[in-house]
């Protein structure tokens, strides 16, 4: 099948058979666009060589040996342990593999390799476990650029994966960018392509980060326009049930211990017109941890329950909502408002019983 544009099926790539898309199709990748936009979940930086006398506990480093002695298979517990040591000419290090028998026939000594794994101590002594093993310029290719590692599923592999991104970009050599370069160059952002190349594929720590900010603003540039597309659309929809400031709502403004600020003020009012106009409301209010969204919220909330209605607050934990059911309560307390805690916590009963109360 032939590539055709980003739309095209992810078969359309060569190496690609029926099993292999069914695979992809499990994470979500579909077309060439699922696949580019399948971003790494994090990325491998592998460091530069150090002698072995600079091991340390506790971390993980590269280092190229000299296989020492004779590779060591031991068992027990149900275990394969395997041991050899290696050193440079500032120190040595014990190698060990669980589980790995077949690489004595492949260790010899006097070999050289560059070792990278985690390490620990062993008494007086340092130990690698389970370190990749690399010749030196093969390792020496890997520290350049950052190394991607994505979502797997059963039967996908890295490779497989890195590998169809790749011919990915060799299918695609353009992609059309919805950012003219004059408002790229006005907001200091990288062009589409190279940026989503480099979000797989990045040539350094000062790449990926530009790459990243290019990704980021576009996912905020498409949520904000579609919540803007979607007001303007449910703005059209009537409210059919307009609510009007109540006296309770100012009361409780009155008698907290604290001021609102203009924002908090501002946002209120805003709110307040919404749910009065013959639209329907569709409204986020942001801000800081502690800038006093809540206190907004419960605002509105009375609003809604003293014009003859009900209000719900959503929790996404259930310690949170707790928390909000103690703070909301003690404020709304004077104001005959019956507040309820419904979680998934709660029995069947309990549940029944909430419900009851509020019905």
């Amino acid at each position: 099948m032939p590539v055709s544009s980003k739309d095209s099926d992810i078969s359309a790539i060569k190496g690609i058979g029926e099993k292999s898309a069914a695979l992809f199709h499990k994470v979500g990748v579909f077309s060439l666009y699922d696949l580019i936009r399948y971003y790494p979940s994090s990325y491998i930086r592998y460091p530069g060589l150090i002698p072995a006398a600079e091991l340390g506990p506790d971390m993980r480093a590269a280092v190229k040996m000299q296989v020492l002695s004779e590779a060591k298979v031991m068992r027990f517990n149900g275990r394969v342990r395997l041991t050899f040591d290696a050193g440079d000419e500032t120190g040595k290090a014990r190698i060990v593999f669980f589980n790995a028998p077949y690489l004595k026939k492949s260790i010899k000594p006097g070999m050289e390799k560059v070792f990278y794994g985690p390490v620990r101590t062993n008494g007086s002594s340092y130990e690698m476990l389970q370190p990749k093993m690399y010749d030196e310029k093969e390792y020496a290719g890997m520290t350049k650029g950052l190394k991607p590692v994505y979502p797997l599923t059963k039967g996908l592999t890295l490779a497989a994966v890195t590998k169809a991104v790749g011919r990915a970009f060799e299918a695609l050599p353009k992609i059309q960018d919805h950012i003219s370069d004059k408002d790229r160059e006005r907001l200091g952002l990288g062009e589409l392509r190279e940026s989503l190349y480099q979000m797989h594929f990045p040539e350094d720590e000062e790449r990926y980060k530009e790459a990243r900010k290019r990704i980021v603003f576009d996912e905020f540039y498409f949520f904000l326009s579609s919540v803007k597309r979607m007001k303007d659309e449910e703005g059209v929809a009537g409210n059919d049930f307009p609510m009007v400031e109540v006296s309770e709502a100012r009361r409780l403004i009155e008698s907290l211990p604290y001021r609102l600020t203009a924002s908090q003020m501002s946002a209120y009012e805003d709110v307040i017109a919404d749910l009065g106009s013959g639209h329907s409301m569709n409204r986020l209010v942001e801000g800081d941890v502690g800038s006093g969204k809540t206190v907004v919220a419960v605002l509105a909330m009375l609003t809604a329950v003293k014009n003859g209605h009900q209000a719900a607050l959503m929790a996404p934990t259930e310690v949170l909502a707790q928390q909000h059911m103690r703070k909301i309560s003690a404020m709304l307390e004077q104001y005959d408002v019956n507040c309820v805690l419904l979680t998934g916590a709660l029995s069947e009963k309990q549940k029944r019983e909430a419900r009851q109360s509020i019905a």
